[in-house]
């Protein structure tokens, strides 16, 4: 602009004027319009596609969570039978170490006559239901009924040797009792999903004060950090003056400014990557 009206400059530099600079300011406006609906249209088509993302993720949590929840409550229905079940082996070792109960391959062959035998006998059956019930058995022989038996309380190893074998597994069930009730306890929190507890095991957490600072460190809703988007690259052979030049454009077409045909050109020559 000047006193005397627009100048308008060709591709080469050359002012026109009349119908050449009309041309050039329409077309330098069109193609300013042209930019700013092309935009326009990109934002609306990602608004309505992070729309679509939020509310697909946003399904996916709520099942998940209630899968969690599910999850949760199965996990704390295993507990009682096995707390049942370490019950009966810590009164087993009692009867072994303090009632005098027998034990041991030649004891097995003979009748039970001590009434700490007979009860031992009896929690042996006990578990051996345990047994039987944890896995899936249609009609057992009496092979299988004794394997399982000898499973749940093998009286064949000494007196000794059993208490010792039942201080382990009573051990073992303890600590399965533990694991079951972190995870009730961890999926059983609106908003925890299976995926989340399988992270927190993962990550190396084996007690409850793990589980609290993971789960403090790992808040529920906290979205997973997403890299930054690359940078766009630019033409080949542009310049660092090149790249001023566009940003300069772009806040010309940000704010509603039309591009000049020089601009365009220049524009044009940085696209084809021939630079000035």
């Amino acid at each position: 602009m000047t006193d005397q009206g627009p100048i308008v400059y060709s591709p080469t530099g050359e002012v026109v004027t009349g119908e050449a600079a009309a041309t050039a300011i329409r077309q330098a406006q069109e193609f300013g319009a042209e930019v700013r609906r092309s935009r326009e249209a990109a934002a609306t088509t990602g608004r309505l596609e992070t729309q679509a993302e939020l509310a697909a993720a946003a399904t996916g949590a709520e099942t998940a969570g209630r899968q969690g929840i599910e999850i949760g409550r199965q996990t704390f229905e295993r507990i009682g039978p096995i707390r049942a079940n370490i019950s009966n082996l810590d009164r087993a070792i009692q009867l072994v170490e303090d009632e005098g109960a027998n034990t041991g391959a030649i004891a097995r062959l003979l009748p039970n006559w001590s009434a700490s035998s007979i009860e031992l006998e009896n929690l042996r059956n006990q578990l051996g239901l345990d047994v039987v019930g944890s896995v899936t058995f249609g009609a057992l022989s009496e092979s299988e009924l004794n394997l399982a038996l000898d499973t749940a309380l093998p009286t064949g190893l000494s007196e000794p040797a059993l208490a010792d074998w039942l201080r382990r597994k009573r051990d073992a069930q303890e600590q399965l009792v533990e694991n079951l009730t972190m995870q009730a306890q961890f999926l059983s929190v609106p908003g925890r999903t299976l995926d989340q507890w399988i992270n927190f095991t993962q990550s190396g957490g084996a007690t409850r004060a793990d589980m609290r600072q993971w789960m403090s460190e790992n808040p529920i809703g906290r979205r997973q950090a997403t890299p930054a988007p690359a940078e766009t690259a630019a033409p080949s052979g542009a310049t660092a003056d090149d790249l001023n030049f566009v940003q300069r454009v772009q806040a010309k077409i940000d704010s509603g400014e039309p591009l000049t045909a020089e601009e365009i050109a220049r524009l044009n020559r940085i696209a084809a990557g021939s630079g000035e």
